[in-house]
């Protein structure tokens, strides 16, 4: 949980709650509902490879078709996350 408020803090995110994504079977993967009523997701992939293997295919399909927006790609003490806009 502190790489996650470590990454709110870096986005200057103001959220209003965090929630796990029981879906995700190849990274951890957190809602973060923003006060505002947008979401953020927040992925931690389980190893560096997913991560550039991941940001490399959503930056060649955007041009093809609709792809969550990278907002950044920070570094923690595991790897690498990549949070993305929901």
């Amino acid at each position: 949980m502190k790489s996650i408020q470590k990454i709110i803090e870096k986005l200057k995110l103001n959220v209003m709650s965090i929630d796990g994504v029981p879906e995700s079977f190849s990274s951890e993967v957190n809602k973060l509902t923003l006060v505002s009523g947008g979401a953020v997701y927040l992925k931690i992939p389980f190893n560096k490879d997913k991560l550039v293997r991941e940001c490399t295919m959503l930056e060649l399909l955007k041009e093809v078709i609709p792809v969550p927006k990278v907002l950044d790609i920070c570094s923690c003490r595991r790897f690498q996350a990549c949070p993305v806009a929901g």
